[in-house]
């Protein structure tokens, strides 16, 4: 997975927001949110309990 995700960087080393049906950025600009949400996904699939998840709002 990580292959496919780097494989669809731009020039500049950028994770694109959406890719298409056939694999091709699909977003104009890449979010910085994006990166950063994959960098700190990366660890969390190391570890063998659950993620910690948010309480839901009432």
């Amino acid at each position: 997975m990580l292959d496919w995700v780097l494989s669809k960087r731009n020039v500049l080393g950028e994770l694109p927001e959406k890719v298409d049906d056939d694999g091709n950025p699909a977003s104009v600009v890449p979010l910085g949110w994006t990166d950063s949400l994959f960098v700190l996904t990366l660890p969390q699939l190391d570890r063998d309990d659950a993620l910690p998840v948010p309480p839901q709002a009432r």
